[in-house]
This record gives structure tokens, C-alpha cells and sequence, in this order.
């Protein structure tokens, strides 16, 4: 019946790797492990923000199964001012490194593969766009104090030549959470 079957479930633990917490009490993020492999040759790869920029954390995952702190991990940047990072879909679990996407807002998509023992990075592909100088245009980010006051990362991408003394026009986009924008 179906009550006999939750409760087999409810008594079921995972597998080691499966849904397995490896963060500290009292840490102020909460990391899982959902990978039923624990090979020491296998690494993880840890998608955050931090100081308003995205970051990679790369960390064996025998690192994870001894709590090892995320500040001992390898950490990938944008490598680009403001820049954007995205992890792409990877297939193969035990490979010694990833593909990721970095774009900003001034600066157009580039693929690179990433070693994951040493952050080395490999230019695979790069948007060309046709009369596009990226020296004609500034990436820079300000931090403003939010009605709470919390401080929060403002991105301003214009011109170089675009004055701030109040007299240009201006698109203003913001992004909160939750695919919520205004």
C-alpha cells in the first residue's frame, strides 16, 4: 500500500553523496552534496557570489566529506570587470575541467574551458561583433545602502565619453530576486 511504502521511505537514509550536508553548524550558507560518486580524484564545483561579483569554488570532494572550509577552495572570477559567470552543463562527472560562459554588459560572450587543479583557463570561443570597440565603453560598479542598510552592488555600463553630471539619459534596469525585475 502506499502507507507502507512512506513509511520505508521516511526511514530510508541516502546513499553516502547523495543529498549529504557538508557545511559547519552555525555556517551562514548551507551546502549539500548530490553526487552518489566520492572518488578523491572527483571535484566539486561550487557556484556563489561574493563582494557582489560570481564566483566558482573548486574543491576535491574528499575536501567536502572532511568539512574543509570554502576558503580553501579554488575560486574562478569572471576575469573581466562587472563580469558574468555561468557553469555550463557539463556530462561527464570525472573530468579535470569545465566550460564556463563570461559576458558583461559592455564585454560579449566568451567560452572558456577552466582546469579544475589550477584555474588555467583556455579560450574556446568568443562572440565577434562587427564595428564593436569594447575600449568605446566603461564597466563599473558602485555599491549603494539599501532602504534596510544593506549595501548593494549597482553596475554602471555607458560610454566613456557619457557624462554623470545628471544631463544623458539613462535605461535603468534592476533585478531583486526570484526572477523579479523592474
Amino acid at each position: 500500500s502506499f502507507q507502507i511504502i512512506a513509511e520505508a521511505l521516511a526511514r530510508a537514509a541516502p546513499p553516502p553523496g547523495r543529498v549529504e550536508p557538508v557545511t559547519r553548524d552555525g555556517e551562514p550558507i548551507s551546502v549539500f552534496v548530490d553526487y552518489a560518486h566520492t572518488d578523491d580524484a572527483l571535484k566539486t564545483v561550487l557556484s556563489t557570489v561574493r563582494g557582489g561579483q560570481q564566483l566558482l569554488q573548486v574543491l576535491p570532494l574528499s575536501a567536502l566529506d572532511a568539512r574543509t572550509s570554502l576558503e580553501e577552495a579554488l575560486v574562478v572570477d569572471a576575469g573581466i570587470p562587472g563580469g558574468l559567470l555561468t557553469l555550463w552543463h557539463n556530462e561527464e562527472p570525472d573530468v579535470g575541467d569545465v566550460l564556463i560562459e563570461v559576458e558583461s554588459y559592455v564585454q560579449p560572450a566568451q567560452w572558456w574551458r577552466v582546469a579544475l587543479d589550477s584555474g588555467e583557463r583556455t579560450l574556446v570561443k568568443s562572440t565577434e561583433l562587427p564595428h564593436y570597440r569594447p575600449d568605446d565603453y566603461v564597466l563599473e560598479t558602485r555599491w549603494i545602502t539599501a532602504r534596510d542598510g544593506e549595501q548593494v552592488p549597482v553596475k554602471l555600463a555607458r560610454h566613456h565619453d557619457t557624462p554623470l553630471d545628471g544631463t544623458a539619459p539613462v535605461l535603468l534596469y534592476g533585478y531583486g530576486a526570484y526572477e523579479s525585475s523592474f
